[in-house]
């Protein structure tokens, strides 16, 4: 009898232990866990505010978080008009918009974005479009592919006007702009472009 008391009272006598032991293991993790939060948030910071500008034209947003939501809207319409051998034509052609609404957020310049276009998830809007940038202190360039048979209108050709529907003609159009800033000092194209900073006065102010 005694020996089954004796083992009873060696179980609880454990289970008290671990009780006593695990809350303290917690709060370890946890005051663990915010120590390498605040040593990362402190490289970020640090690496975030150490920027190629002059101050006093350009400067990052006090905040650590920035949050952006926008509109967007997108399309090709091109208007022709032309003579040849006293033949006149003119054209106009457009292609369906695209409407796309996105959600941003940016912690000490590290960003992540929500695209969405309500079109494309009905199978509306069946075009493609691809757009890449990169925006430095001097050096910017941008990217973008677009493919679309929507293209749709009137083409007028002397007395006669045709009619071109969706899916009668396809287009292909592809750009590449590149920017370098001479006065980078002074001005910033992340400023225009994504909002990572601040321009405060122009770059042409003495």
């Amino acid at each position: 009898m005694s020996n089954n008391r004796t083992g009873k009272y060696a179980v609880l006598l454990v289970l008290f232990g671990i009780l006593l032991a695990y809350p303290s293991d917690t709060l370890a993790q946890k005051r663990t866990l915010r120590q390498k939060i605040a040593r990362l948030d402190s490289t970020l910071s640090a690496r975030y505010y150490k920027i190629p500008y002059d101050t006093n034209y350009v400067i990052r947003p006090v905040g650590r978080w920035t949050l952006k939501v926008r509109y967007n809207q997108t399309g090709n319409t091109f208007h022709t008009k032309g003579a040849l051998r006293g033949i006149t034509s003119k054209t106009d052609l457009s292609t369906t918009r695209k409407n796309t609404i996105s959600v941003g957020a940016s912690y000490r310049g590290l960003s992540a974005s929500f695209s969405l276009n309500p079109a494309k998830m009905k199978g509306v809007y069946k075009d493609y479009e691809l757009n890449l940038n990169y925006f430095s202190s001097r050096i910017s360039l941008d990217f973008s592919y677009q493919r679309s048979g929507t293209l749709s209108g009137d083409i007028h050709l002397a007395d006669r006007v045709q009619r071109l529907e969706q899916g009668d003609l396809s287009m292909k159009i592809v750009n590449i702009a590149g920017y370098y800033a001479f006065n980078f000092r002074k001005f910033s194209f992340p400023a225009a472009f994504n909002q990572n900073s601040g321009q405060t006065l122009n770059s042409f102010d003495k």
